[in-house]
């Protein structure tokens, strides 16, 4: 059975916190500079929903409740999880390669803003249909 813990989720929002106030001392234009900070905060995303796979704390995820998440099986929280891996992870992929190529060809950065919001909005919505 595990305990009931956030304490590593703390720190991993630290640490992207951390990492976040880094990324504004880089001496690098403003367009690379927000394109930087949107695929590492896809990254984080990513580690951050592979740690609930590795770890099984579905709970972390809104809406899941402790005693809920723990009366399901272990193959059950690990299909949920994965599935939210998957997901963020394509949405990670697809974004970096996007982003890549509108640095290339000097797109301005307010494009991959939008790009950027309605894809992480539409990819968290889509997790939705995952049921625990």
């Amino acid at each position: 059975m595990f305990l009931k813990r956030y304490g590593s989720l703390f720190v991993i929002i630290i640490l992207f916190t951390v990492g976040m106030i880094g990324i504004a001392f880089l001496p690098v234009d403003p367009s690379l500079m927000t394109r930087l900070v949107m695929n590492l905060t896809n990254l984080f995303l990513l580690i951050l929903t592979a740690i609930i796979y590795k770890t099984e704390k579905v709970y972390w995820f809104t809406g899941i409740n402790y005693e809920y998440a723990m009366s399901v099986g272990s193959q059950r929280r690990k299909w949920y999880a994965w599935q939210h891996v998957k997901t963020f992870g394509i949405f990670s992929i697809i974004y970096l390669i996007l982003s890549t190529f509108l640095h290339i060809f000097h797109v301005p950065f307010y494009v991959d803003i939008v790009v950027f919001t309605i894809g992480l909005t539409a990819t968290a919505l889509s997790t939705m249909r995952y049921k625990l």
